[in-house]
């Protein structure tokens, strides 16, 4: 501890001679003029201080004459404590950031593991090439110094990847970038011969309905990537139109979904009982004959459905399925309770089933040795179902609705 004087305010500071004390305990209450030397007589203004490890513990600025000065000393502030090093990183491809959380410290001295350092207290430092470094901080005070440590893993750019997805609410479509590898640039096109943009994430309203190929390019620094995408727009939320086609390989039949307006439910009825909930199902069925094929679709605006006689051959028999058609009669249809089934002798039928569309059975009947019976309806809840006629060797179905 030191006790100093200066003549003015911006000359050297001089210690007054034989004045060192170690200790806090040592420091006297008061310098009186004893201690002073006799330079400062007369003068206008004498800076006095108190050094203490370096620091300044108390400053006066007085008029002063030698024989009435006198400077208390005050509060005497504890030695400062050692440092402690703490540091955070944030990496981003090459470029790491650190961050000083050190306590006490004074000074920083930052090694960055690959031959290069900072002084500065939070600095930014980029390396040439991606790997794992050690970074070392080291900070000090007058009264210690600390040391950490931490290994970080760099890794370099690269060129980005270009995704995006959309979404729609009518002629409106939302964009959403995916790309990776942080690009800096979009370019949109819109795939409608007029719109395009620059944005991250656009919005872009079609002036028509239709089906758009979507261009996104980005770029960074170090190269460009393309995707393009076909998308849909409608007007708005429609219901869907029910449609489909089939092929056949003997009793293997192929069913070929080309309902229109989005569906995303399908329903199909094979009209022998079974049914499936796939968009273009194959189904092989146990006889030939005539069946009818029910398809019924939806989505959120709504629901539809079509039927279609399909004519089912083994490639063995000569057109047994058309005989059914003509023999069998089943009236009324639409029927209001009452369905009459005649011709059912000569066709050689076994039983008649009769069908939910989800597949459940409603009715079953013993015809065999019958030449027609009546269908008693007026207990069942749907107003849609199926008829199976079943015979030795062939069946056929027929779709019935009931009116109440």
């Amino acid at each position: 501890m030191q006790l100093q004087y200066r003549i003015g305010t911006t000359g050297d500071w001089t210690n007054v001679s034989g004045e060192v004390y170690e200790t806090a305990q040592e420091l006297p209450a008061t310098f009186g003029p004893t201690l002073l030397p006799a330079e400062i007589e007369g003068q206008d203004y004498v800076q006095l201080r108190y050094i203490y490890f370096g620091h300044t513990l108390f400053t006066t600025f007085p008029r002063v004459r030698l024989d009435d000065v006198l400077i208390e000393t005050g509060e005497v502030e504890p030695a400062e404590t050692a440092p402690t090093a703490a540091f955070g990183i944030e990496t981003d491809n090459l470029k790491i950031t650190c961050t000083d959380y050190s306590t006490n410290a004074r000074s920083w001295a930052y090694d960055f593991g690959d031959g290069n350092t900072s002084t500065d207290q939070s600095p930014v430092h980029f390396y040439d090439s991606a790997g794992t470094y050690n970074v070392q901080l080291v900070v000090t005070n007058e009264a210690g110094t600390d040391t950490l440590t931490k290994e970080i893993t760099v890794s370099a750019a690269a060129p980005p990847i270009a995704d995006f997805q959309f979404t729609n609410v009518g002629l409106e479509v939302s964009f959403t970038d995916l790309s990776q590898n942080d690009p800096i640039q979009w370019e949109w096109d819109f795939g409608d011969g007029s719109g395009g943009a620059a944005d991250k994430s656009p919005s872009y309203t079609y002036e028509t309905a239709g089906n758009y190929n979507v261009t996104l390019i980005v770029t960074n620094a170090l190269g460009t990537d393309t995707i393009t995408k076909e998308i849909e727009v409608t007007e708005g939320a429609q219901a869907p139109v029910a449609a489909f086609s089939h092929s056949a390989n003997k009793l293997k039949i192929t069913f070929t979904d080309k309902s229109t307006s989005g569906p995303q439910g399908w329903y199909w009825s094979f009209g022998d009982g079974s049914f499936s909930t796939e968009r273009n199902p194959t189904h092989t069925y146990g006889f030939e004959g005539l069946y009818n094929v029910c398809l019924e679709v939806s989505n959120s605006a709504g629901t539809d459905s079509t039927c279609k006689e399909v004519n089912v051959q083994s490639g063995t028999s000569t057109g047994i399925a058309n005989g059914i058609s003509s023999s069998v009669s089943i009236f009324p249809n639409p029927t209001s309770g009452v369905l009459n089934i005649e011709g059912i002798l000569e066709m050689e039928l076994i039983s008649i089933e009769v069908y939910s569309l989800n597949g459940k059975k409603l009715i079953s009947e013993n015809v065999y040795g019958l030449d027609k019976i009546q269908l008693d309806l007026t207990s069942l809840n749907e107003t849609m179902m199926m008829v199976n006629l079943i015979g030795k060797n062939k069946n056929w179905t027929q779709m019935v609705q009931y009116i109440k």
